[in-house]
């Protein structure tokens, strides 16, 4: 059992959270007692699954899990000289970010448990799907998964801000953070386009081996860090942030704080591998 953790850890961390996600509103058809066991069941197993990766990865080194490959470690598949299957990659910054947002995933989730009166099971949906994608955008080593991992809180961060519908200020703040994450989307898509038309991969590493810094590789890392920084409410792009963690449940307020921050580690990880 600790052996197949080991191995596909990285890929139950954003497996399960977002299968919790579609089950909740089906067992809360069943029962809302029910619904509240499972929401605590899956809380502590993401947090616990969370800390065994992070003390393997500070026991082992780092871990790496290839979709569809016929190991989970096999990252290159025979005949070729570059990755070309979605590969997640955990190392000691990841296993700080991945125990960092599992004590804010607990915490805000207990917390909401006694503060939100209506609508639990939608609310929950969502914070499943937002915790998913944060591990996902944590632990992927693709560009475009990357960007699809972000998009995906985005919209689940969205929902939550807006969730309190009975005030509008709810829904002008979410819509407003709609619109921001929207522009730093194109700007991260646009980006990410046009290093694949330069080189053809899209995994990080890969690229950090092929580029060559022309102007246009230039060009593109601007508007990739741009666009992350304008994600993760980077001074001085932090304007829409008030608003936004302001008008949220005071539940999600905090864990929202987390999946800004969540940007904030593909910076770091996409400056230190592309540069570094």
């Amino acid at each position: 059992m600790i052996d197949f953790l080991h191995q596909n850890g990285l890929a139950l961390l954003i497996a399960f959270p977002l299968l919790s996600a579609f089950l909740i509103p089906l067992i809360e058809k069943i029962s809302k007692s029910l619904r509240n066991i499972y929401i605590l069941f899956a809380v502590f197993s993401t947090t616990s699954l969370a800390m065994f990766l992070a003390q393997s990865i500070f026991a082992f080194g780092p871990l790496v899990y290839t979709m569809g490959a016929q190991h989970p470690g096999l990252t290159m598949p025979s005949g070729l000289t570059i990755p070309v299957r979605i590969i997640l990659l955990a190392d000691a910054f990841s296993a700080f970010m991945i125990v960092s947002s599992s004590i804010a995933l607990i915490a805000s989730a207990i917390y909401s448990l006694g503060s939100v009166k209506r609508s639990l099971g939608k609310y929950f949906s969502l914070f499943f799907v937002m915790s998913a994608s944060i591990f996902g955008i944590i632990c992927t080593g693709d560009l475009f998964n990357l960007f699809v991992f972000i998009e995906i809180c985005s919209i689940a961060s969205a929902g939550l801000v807006a969730f309190r519908k009975e005030k509008a200020e709810s829904t002008i703040a979410a819509y407003n953070y709609l619109i921001v994450s929207s522009i730093a989307s194109l700007m991260i898509l646009f980006s990410i386009g046009i290093i694949y038309g330069q080189y053809g991969v899209l995994n990080m590493a890969a690229v950090a081996k092929l580029i060559k810094f022309s102007f246009v590789d230039n060009f593109a890392i601007v508007l990739l860090v741009l666009g992350l920084a304008l994600k993760c409410g980077a001074v001085p792009l932090h304007f829409w942030v008030p608003d936004a963690y302001g008008r949220a449940p005071s539940g999600i307020s905090a864990f929202l704080v987390v999946a800004s921050q969540a940007s904030l580690y593909p910076l770091f990880r996409v400056s230190f591998t592309l540069f570094g």
